[in-house]
């Protein structure tokens, strides 16, 4: 009778008081933490791995094919001491990193298992402390009594959570758990620290071609001749050909023994990597629509295609963009870093800027639209991560110029060309330190410098000379000199300390004084030319249409050194490295020199 009356007015606890709403939170957070561990385990695990797109087979955990690419860097540079000390650095930084992810995988298992086992513990406790309902007829339970077991429940739920969550911050704050590779840094003889495998030097980047018209954006090739037997009957000095697996009109690029393309259609969109000793086809890798890209359909104009831009590189990654405004890096062993889609360019004749790696960065000039409706921008990405770094909007019209960057002691200069205006910033931030108002319509030649001076073309119309350290907006009295004779539309000018070269498309080429801009020559060539002219030594070296190669003395005289017939048409202005010659024909890829 009495534990019927105890029943009926509440005072008799249930089964399982409070502890199983405890039991049962304490499950709730016992599998939280589980699934936590297990998925950094999983992180780290991935980590560790070799990546199996680059390593061999048989390859240990402590593969890197960065650090191959830095031993292959010394085989072709056995005394370079600093690359010795680079390579003897990341070989430390890699093995720290695997020991480090070791001792996390061990600490993390018995984590895992310490919280697994928890977790059963816990289930168990709670299903044996599940409350029966209530029997007909035994009344109502006393809502006091209740509240303060819920309560009492509610605290031990969240002791518990605290002591679990505690445990999971330690694991957060153990230095095994890092996931990033740390910075290797090489002691300094001044005190700090300095980080290594930073952007390319500037002696590495001219022997180089990493970009449109090579270093600097001049087309200077960084050796003193033409490759012996470029312009032999019967294309005697071609030391290999490969054909390229898609179309396009962007030129090569070259960092070390790679060679760089990218080629596309309406369908296909792909980036090309050839060995440079033999023309063999390392890998090819697609580039789809990035997330958050293409809003719209584009017309492409036959004459510009979907692969118009050439590619940029850097030591260690190489970056595409196509006339869809699809935009990719990859590492030199083909894999995809990051991608994004900037919007469907609105451009008359399709986009053609060609890409510009600076100090890590790589900047885009996407001109698009009128001059007043805020389409234009000028982009720094992160080149390691996609990130965007700056931006600015561009007061200017669609262009096919691709921008430059002088070098000076008071801090460099990324000058841009496009209707209507010459500007100039400051590749660090984007921010405009001066701006000429001397661009037309349809600006396809790039600007090129020397001597202090900037030199632009406003297509059929002028050349202008123009004083690197201009401030504000430039008037007409501070222009150096302005060239209205022999005028391109498309091909970008080509200048010296002391001379000045200009291409029309239909093939007079003419040579000026750089400094007074005074004419010294001009000679019709035989041909219709869209690629740029280059130096090569004391010769400017052009290519025609239809396939045709020229050799002219860079002198204050006209002489022709020699002529050559490719054997196909092209549209691209040549690569130069290693004493080797690189040109992109209609389909396929020639490289002029010796083995």
């Amino acid at each position: 009778m009495e534990k019927r009356q105890d029943r009926m007015d509440g005072t008799a606890p249930a089964r399982g008081g409070g502890l199983f709403p405890s039991a049962t939170g304490l499950a709730v957070v016992a599998g939280a933490f589980c699934l936590t561990v297990a998925v950094l385990l999983a992180l780290n695990y991935s980590k560790s791995r070799p990546a199996q797109w680059a390593a061999p087979a048989d390859a240990s955990p402590l593969y890197s094919q960065e650090l191959n690419c830095l031993k292959a860097r010394l085989a072709e540079q056995p005394g370079e001491e600093t690359l010795k000390e680079e390579i003897r650095l990341f070989d430390l930084g890699v093995r720290q990193d695997f020991f480090r992810r070791q001792d996390f995988s061990r600490r993390g298992k018995v984590l895992l298992f310490a919280g697994l086992a928890l977790l059963v513990i816990a289930l168990k406790t709670a299903l044996s402390l599940r409350p029966k309902p209530p029997r007909p007829g035994e009344g109502p339970v006393d809502r006091t009594v209740d509240s303060r077991r819920k309560a009492a429940s509610r605290a031990s739920v969240g002791l518990v959570g605290l002591c679990v969550a505690g445990g999971a911050l330690g694991l957060f704050l153990m230095p095994a758990l890092d996931l990033s590779p740390p910075a290797v840094k090489a002691p300094s003889a001044d005190g700090p620290a300095v980080a290594v495998a930073g952007p390319p030097t500037a002696e590495e980047i001219a022997r180089n071609w990493p970009r449109f018209r090579g270093p600097g954006g001049r087309g200077v090739a960084p050796f003193d001749a033409l490759p012996p037997g470029w312009d032999a009957p019967g294309g005697g000095g071609v030391l290999w050909r490969t054909e390229i697996p898609l179309p396009g009109f962007n030129s090569p690029i070259v960092w070390g023994d790679r060679v760089f393309l990218s080629g596309a259609d309406e369908t296909r969109q792909e980036v090309f990597c050839f060995h440079a000793d033999s023309g063999e086809l390392l890998w090819r890798s697609p580039v789809v629509v990035a997330a958050g890209g293409r809003d719209g359909e584009i017309e492409i104009w036959e004459e510009t295609g979907y692969a118009a831009s050439t590619m940029a590189c850097d030591d260690r990654r190489v970056y595409a963009i196509f006339a869809t405004g699809d935009l990719a890096c990859f590492d030199f062993a083909g894999k995809k870093v990051w991608d994004r889609g900037l919007d469907t360019p609105d451009n008359a004749y399709g986009f053609a800027t060609s890409l510009l790696v600076y100090d890590g960065k790589l900047i885009v000039q996407y001109d698009q639209g009128g001059d007043d409706d805020d389409q234009s921008k000028l982009f720094a990405f992160d080149g390691a991560t996609g990130e965007l770094v700056w931006q600015r909007i561009r007061p200017v019209a669609s262009s096919w110029t691709t921008p430059i960057v002088v070098e000076r002691p008071e801090g460099d200069l990324l000058v841009t060309c496009s209707d209507p205006l010459v500007i100039v910033h400051d590749p660090q931030t984007g921010r405009e330190v001066w701006r000429a108002d001397l661009m037309g319509a349809d600006v396809a030649p790039s600007p090129v410098t020397a001597r202090g001076l900037v030199f632009v073309v406003q297509p059929n119309e002028s050349a202008y000379a123009l004083r690197v350290d201009s401030e504000g907006t430039v008037a007409e009295e501070e222009i150096v000199w302005i060239i209205d004779e022999c005028i391109p539309d498309i091909c970008s000018p080509l200048c010296t300390e002391e001379l000045f070269f200009l291409l029309t498309s239909m093939g007079t080429l003419a040579c000026f004084e750089t400094e007074t801009g005074a004419m010294l020559w001009e000679e019709d060539l035989d041909g219709e030319f869209n690629a740029s002219p280059s130096l090569v030594g004391d010769a400017v070296f052009v290519a025609s249409i239809d396939g045709t190669l020229f050799a002219i003395d860079a002198a204050r005289e006209y002489g022709e050194r020699g002529s050559a017939a490719l054997g196909e048409g092209t549209f691209c202005c040549p690569a130069f490295a290693g004493g080797r010659m690189y040109i992109r024909g209609e389909t396929g890829l020639f490289c002029f020199g010796e083995q």
